[in-house]
């Protein structure tokens, strides 16, 4: 399907022959894409399936890489290849190493987390996640925590620190290529919103870096990446919205169903892959993508 664009700002963005491709379907709401340059494989999950699944570059197979968790949502893989998965029924992050539980983080000084959506790498091993109250609409939990947060993990200690407690609904978050800011989506307030990251990993205020035109289309404001000239891409109402890094708008990419989230990959980087509902799709694009550990 060709690529339908709101804006002349995208020329720079898009190939002269950019087209989104649906390569998988018949899921039931898949998230959390990520690359795994070691293998040559996406991975994304299926949250009603409790499915984290694989498709292969090469041979275009769709494999099962874990089944045993409780509603994964976000994805993220750190330089040593670990898997770092946000549990949205299991209230807990879950690190798999070589196809085993390494670890998990399920408290914050002594209650639950919430339900983590989403969850991104830092170049010094650290990664932050958010901590929206999704499961609390979709399941019977017991809620522990009043506030919805952005938080900080040490991987080596496996404990999350508390970065911000201001957020009504954080969902997506992404570094900027310099990793000075950091970048999260609000839901419910359909706003994209950016920090400064100090040099010992805290943030600084909170400012409004875009707002989401609900009226577009379906959708919400979702998942985000960067790429390395710091356009940022959300998920969001009528499909993939790109912004300059100063803010500004520079179109929408639709997509045929509502989408949740989006993830670099391929041999160049320059492949956006798109998590819609039921299906996954790419599209080639002119920027490479940005990721802390692209391994």
């Amino acid at each position: 399907m060709k690529v339908i664009k709101y804006s002349n700002k995208l020329d720079n963005v898009l190939c002269s022959d950019s087209e989104l491709v649906q390569i998988a379907t018949n899921f039931q709401f898949v998230e959390g894409p990520v690359w795994d340059a070691g293998t040559n494989q996406l991975l994304f999950t299926d949250i009603p399936n409790n499915t984290i699944y694989s498709w292969n570059e090469k041979t275009r197979a769709i494999s099962i890489v874990n089944n045993e968790l409780e509603k994964p949502n976000g994805l993220a893989i750190d330089a040593n290849g670990d898997i770092w998965v946000c549990e949205h029924k299991g209230q807990k992050i879950t690190v798999i190493a070589k196809g085993q539980i390494k670890g998990t983080i399920t408290h914050f000084y002594n209650k639950r987390l919430n339900s983590p959506n989403d969850i991104v790498c830092k170049s010094d091993g650290s990664l932050y996640f958010t901590d929206p109250p999704y499961g609390f609409r979709d399941e019977v939990l017991e809620r522990e925590l009043s506030f919805q947060g952005i938080y900080r993990i040490d991987p080596v200690a496996m404990e999350a620190t508390l970065l911000n407690d201001e957020m009504v609904w954080p969902n997506g978050i992404a570094f900027s290529p310099d990793e000075r800011k950091i970048f999260v989506a609000d839901t419910m307030e359909q706003k994209i919103y950016e920090f400064e990251v100090h040099h010992d990993g805290n943030l600084g205020e909170r400012r409004e870096f875009a707002s989401m035109d609900a009226s577009i289309g379906p959708g919400i404001a979702d998942g985000l990446k960067v790429d390395l000239e710091g356009n940022l891409y959300a998920a969001g109402p009528g499909g993939i919205w790109i912004f300059s890094s100063t803010g500004e708008s520079l179109g929408v990419i639709q997509t045929p169903e509502q989408a949740a989230n989006v993830g670099w990959g391929g041999a160049d980087l320059r492949t956006l892959f798109v998590t819609a509902t039921k299906s996954l799709y790419k599209i080639k694009l002119n920027i490479p993508g940005y990721s802390s550990f692209m391994r």
